[in-house]
Order: structure tokens, then C-alpha cells, then sequence
């Protein structure tokens, strides 16, 4: 249950939890809410690295909503997240050109976009199988204090069709 929108507000989970509690206060019963855990993102250094492996660990406190579930790597790298019709990612994207490396079950389109500003880029993937997407960045877009960037990808109708396995600045993604 996610108690978060991405903009840290409550989501709509955390407002009927946060309605209970004031009805029982009101009320003149004790309010005593349920112990839920989860709370906005905070990163540290250690927790945020430049590049994100899915194919190894779910990295689940960089994503927000979007995201359908998370496969690990059988062997062959083919591991890594299913996206939704669009999934929202944070990651501390460092200077200049990333990469996003994943498999398409089809042809289709994908749009990435730098949440606040910043660039992004419209991409075809024409055949079924793995693609890697540079995208630029552009001077201007919205960091957080410690340098974390959003990242929304769009798959339009294509739910489920894209594996998300790689993302990190160009200078330390693997080929």
C-alpha cells in the first residue's frame, strides 16, 4: 500500500487513514492509527548510486507509480522491472547523457521525460528484443539537494510490454 504520490503528498490510502484518525479524535475516542510503514524517499550516497541494475535487486525505493512487478534475472540478463502504461523513476542521474537499457515483447514507442524540465526524447524501438535509449539532459532541469533526477517513461498503450533492466549516466553504464 503505498501511503505517497510522488510529490510526497498522502495518496489516497494515507488520507483514509489519516480520515480514520481524526473521526475517532472527534469523536472523543482514543485515536491510535495503524502502524504502517513507509515514508517520502530520502537518499543517502550509499542508497542512491548513478546507475540502477533491476536485473539484480528490485531498487524499489527509486520507483514510484507505474511499475507492474519485478522479474530477476534468470540467467540471461532478462530480468529487471515491467512497465505499466508510464512509470516514474528518481536516481541520482549525474551530468549529461544517460542510458536506459531494457527489452520491448513488440515494436512500439516510448517517451522519456525529465520531470521538471531538463529534455527528454521520443524513441522507436522497431523490432521485439533488447534496445538501449540515450537520452540527454539539458541544463535547467529541477535536482533535488542531492542531485536526484525524475524520470516519467511512457509506453502508451503498451502495458507490460517493456522490461526495464538498466539505468545510469552514460560514463558508468556496462555495455
Amino acid at each position: 500500500m503505498q501511503l505517497y504520490t510522488r510529490d510526497q503528498h498522502l495518496s489516497a490510502a494515507g488520507h483514509a487513514i489519516l480520515a480514520d484518525v481524526v473521526l475517532r479524535a472527534l469523536s472523543g475516542e482514543k485515536a491510535t492509527p495503524e502502524v504502517i510503514a513507509g515514508t517520502p524517499v530520502r537518499w543517502t550516497g550509499e542508497s542512491d548510486p548513478d546507475r540502477l541494475d533491476f536485473r539484480r535487486a528490485s531498487l524499489a525505493r527509486h520507483l514510484s507509480d507505474g511499475w507492474l512487478a519485478w522479474q530477476k534475472s534468470g540467467g540471461k540478463g532478462t530480468g529487471g522491472w515491467r512497465l505499466g502504461r508510464r512509470g516514474l523513476l528518481a536516481f541520482r542521474a549525474g551530468e549529461g547523457t544517460i542510458v536506459v537499457r531494457g527489452t520491448a515483447a513488440a515494436p512500439l514507442t516510448l517517451n522519456l521525460t525529465w520531470v521538471g524540465g531538463g529534455g527528454g526524447r521520443t524513441a522507436a524501438i522497431a523490432r521485439p528484443g533488447p534496445f538501449a535509449i540515450r537520452v540527454e539532459q539539458r541544463r535547467g532541469g529541477v535536482r533535488s539537494a542531492g542531485g536526484q533526477r525524475a524520470l516519467l517513461i511512457d509506453a502508451g498503450n503498451a502495458i507490460g510490454q517493456v522490461m526495464i533492466q538498466q539505468i545510469g549516466s552514460l560514463r558508468t553504464s556496462p555495455r
